[in-house]
């Protein structure tokens, strides 16, 4: 939303005019809760909404609360972090149908009209819409205004366009002795919690759900990657990336149209976005590489080397592996190196930047032939080792390594063990499902991971059960020959285990292949699942399944910009059997001792089920074959034939999930450390540094990017719970001034450090800081 509103006054610069200032959501089944504090700080006072609220209904008895008994056209809606707008609500119902009258007939249904706003609204002033979510002012009731006009109402309708409405309203509300107390207000997201459940177009979280997984990784690499290491790259001489990264949040962007990232256009629609997206990805990637690459040319990698040793040893090469998270990290990763083919590798050895020996395995050893590069016209020969490496790297930061190649092997087979790493205890149960152990704070959860498959009946808007709901679960019996599940160990090394667990679901129209590899490695307290899912049915759903058996009433959830509390059971008038919703990042069912967290990679649709249990159901795959109800337009695509692939983790903790840094730990299943190969040199930054550090913890780091009209850095980070944090800020770059700014990256008052060149900031509950710092030289 944020490089959304920036691209969008972009343009209207481009074509020479001014952005209206109203937060225009019309169309869009439901808003986040920081929505108010984001277009606040783009200097909007107003955003017009057509669902996630019940309409006032006057008929009700007044004393009934505010989200059951409906809200008027014009109200107050507040953010989870203090700031407020103004909200014309405008629900896509009678009250905005186009007339098609005119003459005797079309007044009275004017005023009949006029007379049912009057009702629900607590202001004068009545606002008509000539216009609708992708159609154009009606000809007709203009014309009917103006009659009306004419003839019985001579000063009493008055047309303008939606600005100047929506100023003539803020105008009426100042006017009032007690302001704007007469309106009511909503706070936090609005998601049609007080409905009968119809109609919600929650199905849209998992329509097409393989494009939603691939347009999340565009976006994590584009905030968390190529934004941040582009600007430190061009604060040590690289080129300007802006233009660069406007044309890729562009391209991005052309495919959030709600009809698009939804999932419920036709399939040519969703054709054309997988070839932008591969577009976006390609760029990303680019962009990322040489970024990495020119910032580890100016890292110090000559260490660790005997003085006769020669400055180009064919036997040694320098990794510099980085770190874009606000936490310092410690984990074991899967790298790659190369070294000339005259090199004998069998094995190697890893030190850090201390002389420390780090712990390290050799996965393979491969002859390769290299592509021409830059400089290189010619195809080259090659040896691609990979192995496993203890990483320890700074917040925002990065650790070089010096890797040298062992000529004779070491011990690459390990005695067998339970499957377990230093944070976690896995067992695998005959039926697939698993028991986790969180080893420091005893947490147990048992029967996890259960795979279902459920026939549907829904389209790409609406999730609805078949009629005969045929339900089937990984590791039930199937006919022969086919085993009921193969559970497979596939590496078990001192740093990383690998269990895969393949089986079918026996359903009447097929079965479906399913194959799940879990992996533990060392320093992350998170089991990692990539599920693979050769789909060959059409009309079904499949979820994964993870009881918590924790006695809660609310779950919460990744949101954007905060932690999203809702509750797990429905209010008593929901009618649809099932109740889906939207999760950005994870899902955490937790008490005051435990909790268990599952993060999701590009996976949006979740479910807490009632079922006594609290199981929390994630989406991995959704096959439906039509649009809509309404139009209903055949997807054959919207079937996802073909072979599927879903990440997620299973993180239990102790404590609740505040106090628990499995937020922290989500963080770092799903944006893993990267390593660029480079040569032993001098370089003006030491072996071993942090750009940015943000404590504590509970704070994230949401943005780091180069400011869009001048030559200094911002900084975004929020405080996603509602406990007040002291921000505390170390900088390992040159800043010679700091700003608090909007998040329109309007600069405000100048901030203060202190003589150890730290910030301190008190952050409220809920509160998004974005900061301007202005860079020092180099």
């Amino acid at each position: 939303m944020v490089r959304n509103l920036i691209e969008g006054r972009r343009v209207a610069a481009e074509w020479g005019t001014e952005p209206l200032p109203v937060g225009w959501l019309y169309g869009s089944r439901s808003q986040i809760g920081q929505m108010p504090q984001i277009l606040r700080e783009f200097g909007f006072s107003w955003a017009v909404i057509s669902d996630g609220l019940n309409a006032l209904d006057p008929e009700l008895p007044p004393k009934t609360p505010d989200p059951i008994r409906g809200y008027p056209p014009v109200l107050r809606w507040e953010s989870r972090g203090g700031l407020s707008i103004y909200a014309l609500f405008v629900p896509r119902r009678p009250q905005t149908v186009l007339y098609e009258w005119g003459g005797e007939e079309g007044l009275v249904l004017l005023r009949e009209l006029m007379e049912r706003l009057a009702k629900r609204s607590p202001l004068r002033r009545l606002l008509l819409l000539c216009g609708e979510f992708y159609r154009l002012p009606d000809g007709e009731l203009l014309r009917l205004a103006e009659l009306a006009r004419r003839t019985v109402l001579p000063d009493g309708i008055r047309t303008a366009d939606l600005k100047g409405a929506l100023w003539s309203l803020e105008e009426e509300v100042a006017a009032q002795p007690e302001g704007d107390s007469r309106l009511p207000s909503a706070a936090g997201e609005l998601r049609n919690r007080y409905t009968p459940g119809w109609g919600t177009g929650d199905g849209r979280l998992s329509a097409r759900v393989g494009l939603k997984r691939v347009n999340w990784r565009c976006q994590r690499d584009l905030e968390h990657w190529a934004e941040p290491f582009s600007a430190l790259a061009w604060f040590y001489g690289a080129s300007d990336p802006r233009g660069m990264l406007r044309y890729l949040w562009r391209r991005l962007l052309e495919n959030h149209t709600p009809p698009a990232i939804g999932g419920y256009a036709a399939d040519p629609v969703h054709r054309q976005m997988r070839t932008r997206l591969a577009q976006v990805e390609h760029g990303v990637e680019e962009l990322i590489q040489e970024a990495l690459s020119h910032l580890a040319a100016q890292v110090q990698t000559r260490f660790g080397d005997a003085p006769e040793a020669p400055a180009d040893d064919p036997s040694t090469v320098r990794l510099v592996v980085f770190n874009p998270l606000s936490v310092r990290r410690r984990e074991a990763i899967e790298v790659e190196a190369i070294f000339d083919p005259s090199v004998q590798v069998n094995d190697v050895s890893v030190t850090d930047s201390y002389g420390n020996n780090v712990p390290a395995v050799c996965l393979e050893v491969e002859r390769v032939t290299l592509s021409p590069e830059l400089g290189r016209p010619r195809p080259r020969r090659a040896q691609r080792v990979r192995f496993l490496m203890m990483a320890d790297v700074p917040a925002v930061g990065y650790a070089a390594y010096r890797v040298q190649a062992l000529p004779e092997e070491r011990q690459r087979g390990y005695p067998g063990g339970p499957f377990q790493n230093d944070s976690l205890i896995v067992k695998i149960g005959t039926d697939g499902r698993l028991t986790i152990t969180n080893r420091q704070s005893g947490a147990s959860f048992g029967g996890l991971h259960w795979i279902e498959d459920a026939s549907e009946a829904g389209d790409a808007q609406e999730y609805r059960p078949a009629e005969s709901d045929e339900i089937v679960h990984l590791g039930e019996a199937v006919e022969p020959p086919y085993p009921a599940l193969e559970i497979r160990n596939v590496e078990r090394n001192p740093l990383r285990m690998r269990y895969r667990i393949t089986g079918r679901l026996p359903t009447s129209k097929g079965n479906v292949i399913v194959s799940s590899e879990l992996t533990l490695v060392q320093g992350l307290p998170a089991l990692q699942i990539g599920t693979s899912i050769d789909n060959a049915r059409w009309n079904h759903r499949i979820r994964a399944l993870f009881p918590t058996r924790i006695e809660a009433k609310r779950v919460t959830v990744g949101g954007q910009f905060e932690a999203v509390k809702r509750p797990i059971q429905p209010w008593s008038g929901w009618e649809n059997p099932s109740y889906l919703q939207p999760c950005y990042g994870y899902v955490d069912v937790s008490d005051f001792r435990r909790g268990l967290t599952v993060a999701a990679a590009g996976l949006t649709e979740y479910e807490v089920l009632r079922d006594g249990q609290n199981t929390v159901a994630l989406t991995l795959l959704r096959a439906v074959g039509q649009t809509d109800e309404r139009w209903g337009i055949p997807t054959p695509d919207a079937q996802s034939p073909g072979r599927h692939h879903a990440e997620y983790a299973i993180i239990p903790h102790g404590k609740r999930l505040e106090e628990s840094g499995a937020v922290a730990v989500a963080q770092r299943v799903l944006v893993p450390l990267r390593a660029v190969q480079t040569d032993a040199h001098a370089g003006r930054l030491p072996p071993r540094g942090s750009f940015l550090d943000l404590s504590p913890r509970r704070l994230v780091l949401s943005a780091f990017k180069l400011a869009e009209d001048r030559d200094s850095w911002i900084v975004r980070f929020y405080n996603p719970f509602r406990d007040e944090q002291t921000a505390e800020l170390s900088f390992g770059l040159p800043v010679r001034e700091v700003y608090r700014a909007r998040m329109d990256e309007t600069r405000l008052e100048p901030l203060s450090l202190t003589e150890e060149g730290k910030l301190i900031l008190s952050v409220a509950g809920f509160q998004i800081v974005t900061l301007e710092l202005v860079p020092g030289e180099t």
